[in-house]
């Protein structure tokens, strides 16, 4: 399975976060938007904001 596929799974499961075949494909930088999606569902976003504001 590819990284496209692995994060539209992922996407499915979370219709909060779905984005269209289109956007994915437009989104030239795969890594990053998973990294972005790895980071949503492992942080609240009040403790991600934290997090990125206030870097160990």
């Amino acid at each position: 399975m590819s990284k496209i596929e692995i994060l539209e799974n992922k996407l499915k499961k979370h219709p909060k976060y779905y984005l269209s075949k289109k956007q994915l494909i437009k989104s030239n930088n795969m890594e990053n938007l998973i990294k972005k999606y790895s980071l949503r569902q492992r942080y609240s976003p009040a403790k991600f904001h934290y997090q990125y504001k206030n870097p160990k």
